[in-house]
């Protein structure tokens, strides 16, 4: 299909809200900004404005078209070397050695620990992040960090629509030597971005990429307070995750007054469970996610993210205390500044992971990974798919039954659309958790049972 601009992006739903095509428009003709119906973050063209025959929105944008071997060659030095995870050079798990950093962060607070000592050490000028806005606490800001302070801010987790991409507009108008953070998605409007503006290459010196399972919109975020309690012209400041490990989503009310929501697995009701999963993994992401098989950050030079591995999950990460993060290098620019953040103390390290240790540690890859059900199921959606060169496409399951459960993920995006779905979509996920539940007392309840009719018999 034909595009004359990213506004065909987002009609054919293939918009990941990345932004990266604002900065870059000749004419600057595109803003950045939310839908009516779903809350997604959309760019807006102002087609008068348009200049007929230009395509460089078209050409940064990873809606469309990631040509994932290409890129990693050129900018990681080699091909993927698995296609769920990517190259992998190393991946050592730790924490930052700041232990306030690592407490207040989401995961261990490697990323903010290795920004910080980019810094100091004088490998970059600034950070290109996400923050809370101050004058908006419900919605991120992009900003240039050139301080460690202003770092520190945007430490911890932002489970919302992030306009990471325009922060590119800062990096062509001003020379120097910049780290970008972004999810996976933005990594690759990156890369994009480094293939058609040359002259700017050399200024990003190194990405830095986020494990994502999705997205999430505005609408969720709307979801979210509602469920604190908390109408946005009356919250002061929203941390979505932090305050130890495995971290709580908190909002602070202008009287003073705090609402949190736990995560799923410190949940302490089934209600509690159900709406942080509605909000985080049902109803409130971008169609477009469904079809992304990229949950690793495989463009980035190096990506950050938890390592739900048993032995860590068990062993070394406690309820209240600061988490652990998993690094995955994946080009030697990433390893080498890795390593050195390592050997000056700015992050301690207490094992090393393999790259089948890196997918295990994923509960979505797989889903991620094998996109046939959702290829079919997006014909039957109106849904159109990314060009991936062959990658991952015809992986998974064909059955009806995988296509319908994949149909449905894509109607329940569009349920969400309408806020008076809402408590209904709740309710049902509430049964469905206390469902779940109910299985898994009944599993261990039959697991236990040999080890009691023994004790019975030795009586």
């Amino acid at each position: 299909m034909t595009f004359n601009n990213v506004e065909d992006i987002v009609n054919s739903n293939k918009c990941m809200g990345c932004s990266v095509c604002e900065p870059v428009c000749p004419v600057q003709c595109i803003t950045i900004g939310t839908s009516d119906s779903g809350g997604l973050t959309i760019p807006i063209v102002d087609q008068p404005a348009c200049v007929s025959g230009c395509d460089v929105c078209l050409r940064v944008c990873p809606g469309d078209e990631v040509d994932f071997v290409k890129l990693s060659e050129k900018y990681l030095g080699a091909e993927p070397e698995r296609s769920d995870v990517g190259s992998v050079r190393s991946s050592p798990v730790g924490y930052a050695a700041d232990a306030s950093i690592r407490h207040a962060a989401s995961s261990g607070g490697a990323l903010t620990a290795f920004l910080i000592y980019l810094l100091q050490a004088d490998y970059i000028d600034g950070a290109i992040v996400l923050r809370m806005d101050p004058e908006r606490p419900f919605d991120t800001q992009v900003v240039v960090a050139t301080t460690p302070e202003e770092i520190a801010e945007a430490k911890g987790s932002k489970y919302c629509p992030g306009k990471s991409g325009v922060g590119l507009r800062y990096v062509m108008r001003n020379p120097g030597r910049y780290a970008f953070v972004g999810l996976s998605c933005h990594n690759q409007g990156v890369r994009k971005f480094q293939e058609v503006f040359r002259k700017y290459r050399s200024r990003i010196v190194i990405t830095l990429g986020l494990f994502c399972g999705g997205g999430i919109t505005h609408h969720g975020t709307e979801f979210l307070l509602g469920h604190l309690g908390t109408p946005p012209d009356e919250l002061s400041k929203l941390t979505l995750r932090g305050d130890g490990w495995p971290g709580k989503t908190t909002a602070v009310r202008k009287d003073g007054e705090i609402r949190t929501l736990h995560k799923r697995a410190a949940a302490r009701s089934a209600k509690e469970a159900a709406t942080y999963n509605s909000w985080m993994h049902r109803y409130f992401s971008p169609p477009r996610c469904l079809t992304c098989n990229d949950l690793t950050a495989q463009l980035a030079d190096v990506s950050f993210g938890d390592p739900w591995l048993p032995r860590f999950t068990t062993q070394h990460m406690r309820d209240g205390e600061g988490g652990l993060t998993m690094m995955v290098t994946r080009s030697e620019i990433g390893e080498r500044l890795l390593n050195l953040a390592i050997r000056d103390g700015a992050i301690c390290t207490i094992d090393e992971v393999s790259p089948q240790e890196v997918a295990d540690s994923q509960g979505k890859l797989k889903r991620k990974t094998r996109l046939r059900p959702y290829r079919l199921a997006a014909k039957l959606a109106g849904v159109q798919m990314p060009e991936y060169h062959g990658l991952y496409l015809n992986e998974g399951s064909s059955s009806p039954l995988a296509v319908l459960r994949a149909y449905w993920e894509y109607k329940r995006l569009q349920l969400a659309h309408r806020r008076a779905l809402w408590p209904a979509l709740l309710w049902l996920e509430t049964f469905l958790e206390r469902q779940r539940q109910l299985r898994q007392r009944w599993r261990g309840r039959i697991r236990r049972l040999p080890a009691k009719l023994r004790r019975l018999v030795g009586r």
